[in-house]
């Protein structure tokens, strides 16, 4: 029974352990320069002006 209680311990603690592992993958960026793929919304001109619009609402507002 002891020797189950401790095989359990250390399976619990290598688990715990696990999640402290950093992955390796070092990603360099430029700054000022997207890398990622074009996003479909921000290529819609109306999303401006309606953001336009919501900003003249708050600013008026305050």
């Amino acid at each position: 029974m002891r020797k189950l209680f401790v095989i359990l311990i250390l399976i619990a603690s290598l688990g715990m352990l696990s999640g402290c592992l950093e992955d390796a993958d070092v990603v360099l960026h430029q700054p000022g320069v997207y890398l990622g793929s074009d996003d479909a919304l921000l290529s819609k001109g109306s999303q401006s002006s309606v953001l336009g619009e919501r900003f003249q609402t708050v600013q008026i507002d305050r």
